[in-house]
């Protein structure tokens, strides 16, 4: 894509970069075309103030204290919106940006303040369902969450920013339909939390384990939080293991969460006597380690249904398609469109262990008739999930803006 007018995006990020990998993408995938990105960011953990990241001018502020509890808490204290006004006038004093792109409806209420201000654009690059999102976490459910973290305010202000909004990025066209139920006006642009392949090892695709073989291995790679559902997932391999002689399963979990819930689940563990099946591994080096996805049989995407899950696009689907493993799902929206659509695994119930469990040992024998293949699973990916397709739409964005600066400056 070649811009008649080349742009100066201006990103607002309120977390750390790099370290956010859509934001990556998108900012890499402008920055290829021909735009100029600036990502605005907090400067946590002694980042340069500014800097250079693969052609993305980065500027960093530092953040006020206490400022990762102070966003949670952005529309009941000032304090969030205060640094962030400060930050995005000093901006515009020092340069010109013809975008601003804010990622997630946090950074909404600045990019609307900043575009009436300096009579800019704006884009809301909505990464979440943020309200619903918030309404899941353990902090907002006591009393102080409450008062510090109304959810009703949350989606007021959703409704807010959608009806000022004119373009906005959704990740999943069930969240782009819901958004666009809060203003039919909108454009929306669907950009999936694809992979780009360039970042990740190949796969090997080896041959999956013989009819022969009994173990079936399962991985999780993720957030652990109540909302993915992980002791759905637990409770099923207990059920599957109950249920079907044949085979025996094991599951594996990658990733990190609250010293409480992952107590809870190593006690759920012991509970069931699973300690020699079920293993919390902590994080996994991605997409360093990609391959060792390859030594598992099936992907597990347990996530409990709610507004956030139901219209969300996980990483770790794709992650799952690009080594070839064929997918045990909930029946969240956008999971099973996308599983079904592609004919990639089976979906259960989710808050069902036993349909888990049942499903599960329908799965495998669907994998031992080779109904499902490691080639077959991954080619989903070059042809219809990757980044290059996710990429198109956000080149489409940007030359729908690039045609209104060009006319505007006439």
């Amino acid at each position: 894509m070649n811009p008649n007018t080349k742009l100066r995006i201006l990103m607002l990020l309120d977390g750390e970069f790099p370290n956010d990998p859509r934001v990556e993408k998108e900012a890499i995938s402008l920055v290829k075309a021909g735009f100029e990105v600036v990502v605005a960011c907090p400067a946590f953990n002694r980042k340069p103030a500014k800097e250079t990241f693969q052609g993305i001018e980065v500027i960093r502020r530092k953040p006020i204290p206490f400022y990762k509890k102070f966003r949670a808490a952005a529309l009941t204290l000032p304090f969030f919106y205060l640094y962030w006004k400060k930050f995005t006038r000093k901006l515009f004093q020092e340069n010109k940006y013809d975008v601003i792109h804010a990622h997630d409806l946090i950074q909404g209420p600045t990019a609307v303040w900043a575009s009436s201000r300096y009579d800019v654009p704006f884009v809301i690059d909505f990464h979440e369902n943020y309200p619903y999102m918030l309404e899941e976490e353990p902090f907002t459910k006591g009393l102080i969450g409450k008062m510090l973290v109304p959810i009703h305010l949350w989606i007021a202000l959703e409704k807010r920013v959608m009806n000022l909004t004119k373009y906005f990025i959704s990740v999943a066209q069930e969240m782009k339909d819901r958004l666009l139920g809060l203003n039919p006006y909108a454009i929306g642009f669907v950009i999936e939390n694809t992979l780009n392949p360039e970042e990740w090892p190949s796969p090997f695709l080896l041959k999956k384990p013989s009819s022969e073989e009994k173990s079936i291995k399962l991985i999780y790679v993720g957030g652990i939080s109540p909302m993915r559902g992980l002791e759905i997932a637990i409770k099923g391999v207990y059920e599957a293991n109950l249920e079907n002689s044949d085979f025996i399963f094991k599951l594996d979990i990658y990733g990190d969460g609250k010293p409480a819930y992952l107590q809870f689940l190593n006690d759920l563990i012991s509970e069931l006597q699973l300690e020699e099946l079920v293993l919390l591994k902590g994080k996994i080096n991605l997409p360093l380690m990609g391959n060792a996805l390859e030594d598992y049989d099936i992907g597990v995407v347990p996530h409990l249904k709610s507004v956030q899950t139901d219209y969300s696009s996980p990483n770790k689907l794709y992650q799952y398609l690009f080594y070839g493993l064929p997918v045990l799902s909930s029946d969240c929206k956008s999971l099973a469109r996308v599983v079904e659509e592609s004919n990639a695994g089976l979906i259960y119930m989710h808050n069902d262990p036993k349909d888990f469990s049942k499903k599960l040992s329908e799965l495998v024998l669907r994998i031992k008739k080779d109904q499902y293949t490691s080639v077959s699973i991954h080619e989903i990916i070059s042809t219809r999930y990757q980044w290059q397709f996710s990429e198109d739409e956000l080149h489409r964005l940007y030359q729908l803006l690039s045609k209104e600066a060009e006319a505007g400056s006439k």
